[in-house]
């Protein structure tokens, strides 16, 4: 789990007007403040209801403050999205690190592992991808 937070955490931002509130609900979520963090993410998914990276941030963050009901539905939003975002360009890791997330936290772990094994295809010098991998092999 470490090494996904981290990734999320270090993840480029996106176009404003989103990019500030995106950077602080990150900030929030690594401070502890989930439910402001959450407040963002909201904001965000509202005002960019395409990026993935958004509905993964709230998931985490749902999952964080113990309210797994939302965070479940947000982590099967974003295996949609980032399906979607493979679809239309499927040389980039970054999707498929997103689904393998969303498939650890809803108890899919040989689709997750399935989806990093490709993630790490596409980009064999992400350490994230790697940590992510290894923590995916020792359930």
């Amino acid at each position: 789990m470490l090494a996904c937070l981290l990734f999320f955490l270090a993840s480029p931002t996106i176009n404003p007007p989103s990019e500030e509130d995106l950077a602080q609900a990150r900030a929030l979520y690594a401070a502890g403040d989930y439910q402001a963090a959450v407040t963002l993410f909201d904001r965000v998914v509202a005002q960019t209801p395409d990026l993935t990276e958004a509905w993964l941030g709230r998931a985490l963050t749902h999952l964080k403050a113990g309210d797994t009901t939302p965070a479940r539905r947000d982590f099967e939003h974003t295996l949609r999205l980032a399906e979607q975002d493979h679809q239309k360009k499927p040389a980039l890791a970054r999707p498929q690190y997103h689904q393998a997330v969303a498939h650890h936290y809803l108890g899919h772990v040989d689709k997750a592992l399935k989806a990093i094994k490709r993630a790490m295809y596409l980009d064999p010098n992400s350490e994230a991808y790697q940590a992510f991998y290894q923590q995916l092999k020792a359930l």
